[in-house]
């Protein structure tokens, strides 16, 4: 049964009647640059609750109905375990939009983890000035996950306060085209498995000296044109090298090289 959600309704969850004690708990991930944090469950029944250090956006999501438009806001059975980065997401471009110009939170990453009756979606983001995180993010996804684990278990009242209250969202099932296409992305192409993090990354040596620095920058966001004029480079030899590392990581396309060095490029 879907609810129509207001922001009186908002203000009287846990995640805005605790707000302060969920920014103290964030507290180490500011330490390191990220500013939000957002932790949410969805349930088959289509409902859910989230718990995060930014009230502002999460009331913004709500009441301007965004959540009908998220590629997160699907059922359990859609999703695979693993992680996404937001910037590959094509039909998600609204929402992330609106987080980036009117909350500057941007240049994020989502951890999705599938339980027996419900999917735990963990979602970092930054400043728009702050890149550099990306590098945070691949290179320390155990931090990331050590974290969360940290976060649930101080914040187990919180989160049986806040599954007692779970919103049943009225979202549409009927996936269009273009959200199919993310959502196969999101379980295909754009999905770090992290059981197979320390594997793949034995194939960091593969990668040239020069193809290391190319990774460091693709990986925060820069273009082929960037990369060239800051290691004074021509954009052909920029793409070269990438094609390079497609073929090593075994990538058909961007998508799947900014995944493939999200494990590797340590």
């Amino acid at each position: 049964m879907a609810q129509f959600i207001n922001k009186k309704q908002l203000k009287s969850l846990p995640c805005f009647t605790h707000h302060e004690d969920i920014i103290t708990l964030c507290q180490p991930l500011f330490k390191l640059g990220i500013s939000s944090y957002v932790y949410v469950r969805t349930y088959a029944d289509g409902s859910e609750f989230r718990l995060g250090n930014r009230s502002d956006w999460m009331e913004h999501y709500y009441s301007q109905g965004l959540y009908k438009e998220s590629i997160f806001e699907k059922t359990p059975q859609y999703y695979q375990p693993g992680a996404v980065l937001w910037s590959t997401l094509v039909s998600h471009s609204h929402v992330l939009d609106s987080a980036k110009n009117d909350f500057n939170i941007d240049h994020g990453m989502t951890i999705l983890n599938k339980e027996q009756d419900y999917c735990e979606k963990i979602f970092f983001g930054s400043a728009s000035t702050n890149p550099g995180v990306m590098n945070l993010y691949l290179n320390n996804m155990d931090l990331l996950l050590n974290f969360n684990r940290y976060f649930k278990e101080r914040a187990l009242p919180l989160i049986k306060e806040a599954n007692q209250r779970r919103l049943y969202l009225q979202c549409n099932e009927h996936l269009n085209a273009l959200q199919q296409q993310d959502l196969n992305m999101v379980n295909c192409e754009n999905v770090v498995d992290i059981k197979k993090e320390l594997k793949i990354a034995t194939e960091k040596n593969s990668l040239s000296p020069r193809e290391q620095q190319i990774a460091d920058l693709l990986v925060q966001g820069y273009t082929a044109a960037q990369i060239a004029d800051t290691f004074f480079l021509s954009r052909r030899t920029v793409e070269a090298h990438t094609a390079n590392m497609k073929e090593k990581l075994n990538a058909r396309n961007k998508a799947q090289l900014l995944h493939a060095l999200l494990l590797v490029h340590k």
